[in-house]
């Protein structure tokens, strides 16, 4: 199974590219995905380009594949390609192969440069895929191997090895070691990019950018925990526990298994279905899960959640079996919860049961009340959410000792603010406007919007808009406004936290919230505080104090 970086596609067809590039290809070539680029043209102009996979092959060399979902395309004798529409009209289009040539010489020249070659140490090549469709015509001019359509889908190996096999001679191809191709790897990634501390947005958002890179490299080095039936995976927050519940999900759901994702936070679930609409039905919070499976009413007493509905689930469900069960947020699964969804589980085949969990984030409960724990555990160490400044303050403040992801970018330590109370709702705007003035910041109290301050001050400041819809987080125009518990599980570049106190001095704010609440941002952290106590509290891993 080859090792898969860079970004996530987003495009169905690409997905399904994906999947079979790691399914075919061997564990030691590197897939690295959605690749973008600039370059200098002869002109001495700039150009920007996009390849959707590089596949870099040691002792090889490098493949550029463009991945096209379209159904049917025809080549003409004249050499023009031609889209065929479902109503079976036909449209010119450019030739694919153009994009893809121009892509392997730009990129090849490019990482020549960096590699301080005067030409490509390797082989290259390039190839079209249509996934979903059959291409017809005259290819005369191309490789017999460069363009692959539905047919051939499963032949990706063969078709690298034959492109890079045919494009020279194996003296220039031995000169692509293992090396080479693992700095491929990182520069088509950026992964020797660092970002400096500074305080703009655009710094803020290339700061999130490569955390986002370095959590998809992550589930590359853990593919080999799925293969086991029943597992746990615990590991600090901003470990990429969420992306790799998901992911495991698309890959069982892309297999034609029946699988679903559950997780406590209703709010996450929600932003889950939200961010991934392909796989929503498969995506539920445990407790909505439940009641609609048995259609239950919440009698008031204390452990309906907990107990009594559980056992509803065990006493009257028996036609919702599932392949995969994918347990997120296992730490707050309180009672029978657990036992309820292991019941779910198919009794035939190689039926899967996985649970992470982050017992820093044990917001209901201890630890040590968790029941039905998988047989084996993995355990996450590295944060790959929070910048590495923000990771030291939180391990200070909170005395974890969670290490960065390496790599990961320096950032900017937690900004920590000493502010009048009938001043608090005023700096949180101000401070949600100067980093990002067209919007996106996040808001989090540990009071829900009628009890904290912003629910008292105007609901609309610089422009932008306060509000509790999911639905607009991150969106240009709006601030999002959530409680601390509510956010857990999600994250954003720029997170405010308001009405900040000692640890326990409420019971809206215990020491678990605090941790929750300081490791939600990916690039930014602002603390507002209107307690000398609690000032010198959060500003222990502080270096910008106002």
């Amino acid at each position: 199974m080859a090792r898969v970086i860079g970004g996530s596609p987003s495009d169905r067809w690409e997905k399904v590219v994906k999947r079979e590039l790691q399914r075919q290809l061997p564990d030691d070539w590197i897939v690295v995905c959605d690749v973008s680029y600039s370059c200098r043209e002869e002109a001495g102009y700039i150009r920007d380009g996009q390849a959707d996979f590089v596949v870099l092959v040691p002792e090889k060399g490098l493949v550029v594949i463009e991945v096209k979902g379209s159904t049917g395309i025809s080549v003409t004798d004249a050499g023009d390609w031609l889209l065929i529409k479902r109503d079976g009209s036909k449209q010119k289009i450019t030739p694919p192969p153009e994009q893809a040539t121009r892509n392997s010489h730009n990129l090849t020249s490019r990482l020549a440069d960096l590699l301080g070659h005067k030409f490509f140490p390797g082989l290259f090549g390039w190839v079209v895929v249509y996934p979903n469709g059959k291409v017809t015509g005259a290819l005369d001019m191309y490789h017999p191997n460069s363009v692959v359509s539905k047919r051939d889908i499963g032949s990706l190996k063969k078709v690298v090895l034959t492109t890079l096999r045919d494009r020279g001679p194996e003296s220039l191809a031995t000169q692509f070691s293992r090396s080479l191709a693992e700095k491929c790897g990182k520069f088509l990634v950026n992964g020797n990019f660092i970002v400096e501390p500074t305080d703009t947005e655009l710094e803020s958002e290339e700061t999130a950018h490569q955390v986002e890179s370095l959590t998809e490299q992550q589930f590359a080095a853990l593919k080999g925990i799925f293969e086991l039936r029943d597992v746990g995976v615990i590991g600090p927050a901003g470990s990429g526990k969420t992306l790799l519940a998901i992911w495991r999900l698309q890959a069982a759901l892309g297999e034609g298994k029946s699988a679903i994702y559950v997780c406590f936070n209703k709010a996450l679930a929600q932003f889950l279905k939200l961010k991934f609409p392909d796989i929503s039905s498969s995506i539920h919070s445990v407790d909505k899960l439940f009641t609609d499976l048995t259609s239950a009413r919440n009698n008031g007493s204390s452990d309906f959640f907990t107990h009594t509905l559980p056992e509803r689930v065990i006493d009257q469900v028996n036609d919702y079996q599932h392949d995969l069960i994918i347990v997120d947020e296992g730490q707050d699964f309180l009672g029978e919860r657990v036992f309820a969804l292991r019941f779910l589980l198919k009794d035939s085949g190689r039926p899967q049961f996985l649970m992470f969990s982050d017992f820093n984030q044990s917001l209901y409960h201890d630890a040590e009340e968790m029941q039905n724990w998988p047989d084996v555990t993995f355990k996450l160490v590295h944060n790959c959410r929070n910048p590495i400044g923000i990771n030291t303050a939180t391990n200070t403040i909170c005395g974890t000792d969670f290490r960065s992801m390496p790599g990961m970018a320096e950032g900017l330590p937690p900004t920590v603010s000493l502010v009048k109370t009938e001043m608090m709702a005023l700096r949180a705007w101000s401070a949600a406007h100067e980093l990002y003035p067209r919007g996106g910041s996040v808001i989090l109290s540990p009071y829900a919007l009628d009890n904290s301050c912003m629910g008292r001050a105007d609901k609309v400041g610089h422009k932008l808009e306060l509000t509790t819809d999911l639905t607009k987080l991150g969106e240009e125009g709006y601030v999002y406004f959530s409680t601390i518990k509510s956010f857990k599980g999600l994250e954003a570049a720029h997170v405010v936290l308001i009405e900040m106190d000692l640890p326990d001095t409420s019971r809206a704010l215990g020491k678990e919230d605090i941790f929750v609440g300081l490791t939600r941002a990916t690039a930014r952290l602002d603390v507002l505080t209107s307690s000398d106590e609690a000032f010198n509290f959060y500003s222990q891993g502080s270096n910008v104090i106002t």
